[in-house]
């Protein structure tokens, strides 16, 4: 499990996993394989995204690669997007974790 620290509930949470990465840029070496996980709306099948008193759990698939990104993505209700930007409708971050 991997935790991130954020108030709101993704609506998308995707894992990337990678088995090596250049040992100099830290940039992965190889394609990544995604995997989406269950969140409130997204019906991922593989690993697991909810809130608890830390921020966002995240139950990664037992087994990984070392090298692990996740994408998150929330959903920005209407009401709360920037003016002049009526069609940003989510945000995104991502995560990098070395799970070795």
């Amino acid at each position: 499990m991997v935790r991130i620290s954020a108030r709101a509930m993704p609506a998308r949470v995707e894992v990337r996993t990678f088995a090596a990465v250049d040992a100099d840029t830290g940039a992965p070496s190889a394609s990544p394989e995604p995997q989406v996980c269950r969140t409130l709306v997204s019906p991922g099948t593989v690993c697991a995204a909810g809130r608890d008193g830390a921020g966002i759990a995240v139950q990664l698939p037992t087994t990984l690669a070392p090298y692990v990104v996740l994408y998150v993505e929330w959903y920005v209700p209407e009401s709360d997007r920037p003016a002049g930007q009526p069609t940003a409708d989510s945000r995104a971050a991502s995560y990098g974790f070395h799970l070795g």
